[in-house]
């Protein structure tokens, strides 16, 4: 099973299913790889190879000079903490949603109400 990662990384880190085929095709002479060591080999390390995805995932820059539409606090919670400040944002993790609160004190405490 180590063969067969380290051979499908000497060969350029084809994808899986191009690997078996390369593999089942015999298109590789004196490969020590076999369909079974590829087979155990995604049993045990996971399906895709973490090395087959280094150079193939694309950066996406992230807008940061958009506007954030800011919401004002409820006046309850400006009587009670009139100099905190409080950014709220939804986080994805494994497609279930949770949410993320900061809380910091405002250095400026002349907020006027």
């Amino acid at each position: 099973m180590e063969a067969a990662r380290a051979q499908q990384g000497q060969i350029g880190w084809p994808s899986d299913q191009e690997y078996y085929k390369i593999i089942r095709d015999n298109l590789l002479t004196n490969s020590k790889a076999t369909l079974d060591d590829l087979r155990r080999a995604e049993h045990i390390y996971g399906a895709t190879a973490v090395d087959l995805l280094k150079g193939k995932t694309v950066y996406k820059p992230v807008n940061t000079s958009a506007s954030i539409k800011r919401i004002p606090l409820p006046p309850i919670v400006l009587k009670a903490h009139p100099s905190d400040d409080l950014d709220v944002d939804f986080i994805y993790v494994q497609d279930a949603p949770y949410l993320l609160m900061k809380s910091t004190k405002v250095k400026s405490t002349q907020l006027k109400l």
